[in-house]
C-alpha cells in the first residue's frame, strides 16, 4: 500500500499531486511575468531610441 490516508481521509498521493500542480502553476505564472517584463524593457529601450533620434531632428529645424 503505497498511498496512506492522512487525517482528512484523503490519500497523501492526491495531496502531493495537487501541491505539485499548484507549484507548477505558480512557476508558470512567475516565468510569464518575467517574460512580460523583458518584453516591456525592450519596448522601453526602443522607444527611448526613437525619441532620442527625433530630438536630434528637432535641432535641424529652421
Amino acid at each position: 500500500m503505497d498511498e496512506f490516508l492522512d487525517g482528512s481521509g484523503q490519500k497523501r498521493g492526491v495531496n502531493m499531486n495537487t501541491a505539485m500542480q499548484s507549484f507548477g502553476y505558480g512557476l508558470t505564472a512567475l516565468l510569464f511575468c518575467i517574460a512580460i517584463l523583458g518584453v516591456c524593457h525592450n519596448i522601453k529601450k526602443a522607444a527611448r531610441k526613437v525619441l532620442k533620434s527625433q530630438q536630434t531632428h528637432k535641432d535641424e529645424l529652421p
